[in-house]
């Protein structure tokens, strides 16, 4: 190929460049979710929104039993569990979540989610090994403080203590200073569209 291009993260790229070292990469996202909205943080509700499928990779468990240390002193806030259900995983998950104000939406549409991302304070996507995930890009476009794991790729767009954190201790949100977190994902997130992605993609075709 004269061309090779990863829809995955910087990583992915890095790879590829040793295997093809006289090759050119070029990295084109998927283009985030057409609904999602850069919506101000002073708009958003007490919620932290967990949008990743419920299989082991993910970690909900963590999400939910962290959620609950945070409860004990934020009785304001709600979780919100997305994602694809698991027919072993998703009934204990619920099981550990009872008596905690915690919602299993189930599956759900690429406007519901945005919907969600618009209205929640933090995401929180913690899987054990991942490349750059949309959803995290989707979050951070929608001026969420996000709580990721501690993976290269997630550090790639979170800057520790500016707009997220590596760690699922929530009361951290409270560091954020809000201001500065919507100027860096304003930054970070202007050519994560779709449509910008569509034509970086097709530009590298009518070069060649």
């Amino acid at each position: 190929s004269e061309i090779i291009t990863a829809n995955s993260s910087q990583t992915m790229r890095v790879a590829i460049n040793i295997l093809a070292p006289n090759r050119t990469v070029n990295k084109i996202h998927f283009g985030i979710n057409q609904y999602c909205k850069k919506t101000p943080y002073k708009d958003k509700e007490n919620i932290i929104y967990s949008p990743r499928n419920h299989a082991a990779l993910y970690n909900i468990e963590t999400v939910i039993r962290s959620f609950e240390e945070f409860y004990k002193n934020n009785p304001s806030w709600k979780l919100i569990v997305s994602g694809r259900e698991d027919p072993i995983k998703t009934p204990q998950l619920k099981k550990i979540a009872q008596g905690l104000p915690v919602e299993f939406t189930g599956w759900i549409t690429e406007e519901e989610h945005a919907l969600w991302l618009s209205k929640s304070k933090i995401v929180v996507s913690i899987p054990s090994s991942d490349a750059l995930s949309v959803t995290l890009m989707e979050a951070i476009y929608s001026n969420c403080i996000c709580f990721v794991s501690d993976l290269n790729s997630n550090k790639e767009v979170i800057t520790e203590g500016m707009n997220g954190f590596i760690s699922t201790q929530f009361d951290l949100h409270e560091k954020i200073d809000i201001k500065m977190m919507e100027k860096l994902n304003e930054k970070l997130s202007e050519t994560w569209t779709f449509e910008y992605q569509k034509k970086e993609f097709l530009k590298i075709y009518k070069e060649i």
